[in-house]
């Protein structure tokens, strides 16, 4: 006797499999890299308060090291390097390497002009270049707030509208540009060219901009979460993501620099990495390569070994961030240091210090999603 249950298509059921195959790995991809708060938070208030500030600097240390210059360089690899951008970079020849170039010449430049044509010394130098490239650091992470947002809001197939999309923008950079670098100069350091520090632009000695970013960030963060909720296709990951950099920024009230530092520092690293192995993800997939985690694993094994070898030519040579308690920790009586003032230390100082300005550029130009052939590239892969 023939069963009335209805058979169901091998090929019906495959798509939903699928569906939730991927949904479930994005899912998970997110949680690692971009939600990365939600972990690091924890573990580090474990670390700090269980085992130490000196093991949860060693920590850092190691990280510093392993994803620091790996997580500079990966925009620059792709729009350089990778398949993906490669078409679009042959037509933009001017963009994707001429402005680099020229870029990283002029800080090559910069160092190696003798004092009798610029009278300053290399540290002197190197003050004037932190004070000038300071206000950029939080405007650059705030940028990469809003692509990820973006992200969360196409996968959301979310239609905003005008105000709610600048609102998004306007959020990240009062969360992030703004409040981070008023927390900043305000409980950690500043930077001073003559008699001008940029704590006086924001009253740093007569206003206590702890309590004041507290108030800013809970309304917005209240804000956000309201307008979120109100469109009819929310994004949860897109709300939990705006809660997370609301954390981070609030972090900086905290009498802790070390802290703040792995707080804020890597969840911009690896939430970065994250983007960024979307694409390399999707690309991998695309070319009918097998869909697990080889291909992906290969790429951050790459550009963690790079990271590491570039670690200790940093190191050697004295570049800017690694003459720090952080690379000590790892390097010190084993990495000797060079002559601070040989040529070939300046040479490498101007070109590490242009490929550093040149990440913030590559950055920018890699998720341009208002580019027409960019955006293409990104449409497709992320």
């Amino acid at each position: 006797m023939l069963s009335s249950q209805k058979i169901v298509p091998t090929a019906t059921l495959e798509k939903p499999v699928g569906q939730s195959l991927q949904w479930f790995r994005s899912n998970t991809w997110d949680s690692f890299w971009l939600q990365c708060v939600y972990w690091i938070l924890p573990l580090a208030t474990m670390i700090y308060f269980s085992i130490g500030g000196d093991t949860l600097l060693f920590i850092v240390a190691s990280i510093f090291v392993l994803v620091r210059l790996a997580h500079g360089y990966f925009s620059t690899y792709m729009c350089v390097a990778h398949p993906a951008y490669r078409e679009v970079a042959k037509k933009n020849i001017w963009r994707f390497y001429g402005i680099p170039a020229l870029i990283t010449l002029f800080f090559v430049i910069y160092f190696l002009l003798p004092q009798t044509i610029f009278p300053h010394d290399t540290y002197s130098r190197l003050e004037i270049y932190y004070f000038f490239a300071f206000p950029y650091i939080y405007v650059h992470y705030a940028g990469q707030h809003i692509g990820i947002l973006s992200v969360y809001r196409a996968r959301a197939k979310q239609e905003l509208s005008p105000f709610h999309k600048k609102f998004d923008k306007i959020y990240c950079h009062v969360v992030t540009s703004f409040t981070l670098t008023a927390l900043n100069l305000n409980n950690f350091y500043d930077h001073k060219l003559g008699d001008f520090t940029y704590g006086q632009l924001f009253l740093t000695r007569f206003i206590n901009w702890n309590a004041i970013a507290w108030v800013i960030v809970v309304s917005m963060t209240v804000l956000y979460i309201y307008l979120e909720l109100k469109t009819s296709r929310r994004s949860y990951q897109k709300i939990f993501y705006a809660i997370s950099i609301s954390l981070l920024s609030l972090v900086l009230t905290l009498d802790d620099f070390l802290f703040a530092w792995i707080l804020v520092h890597m969840q911009h690293y690896f939430s970065h990495f994250g983007l960024c192995g979307h694409i390399l993800n999707k690309i991998d997939s695309s070319n009918n390569k097998k869909q697990n985690s080889s291909p992906l694993l290969k790429h951050y094994g790459i550009l963690v070994f790079i990271s590491v070898f570039l670690a200790v030519i940093h190191y050697h040579y004295q570049i800017v961030g690694s003459v720090s308690g952080r690379y000590d920790r790892i390097f010190k009586d084993i990495i000797p240091l060079a002559d601070a003032n040989s040529t070939i230390r300046l040479l490498i100082l101007g070109l590490f210090v242009g490929l550093g300005i040149c990440h913030y550029y590559y950055d920018r130009l890699a998720f341009k999603i208002s580019d027409p052939e960019i955006g293409a590239v990104l449409k497709k892969y992320l």
